[in-house]
């Protein structure tokens, strides 16, 4: 699914990431800019 995350931090090729609807540990596949108002 697509859910709009704020990074928290960046640590080597790891991300903290939150808040998110998932299961802790599950891997982010793909990152994109949010841009605009409703992410377009």
């Amino acid at each position: 699914g697509l859910h709009p995350v704020t990074v928290k931090r960046i640590d080597g090729t790891r991300l903290l990431i939150g808040p998110i609807e998932a299961i802790d540990g599950t891997p982010v596949v793909d990152i994109k800019p949010m841009l605009g108002r409703l992410g377009v």
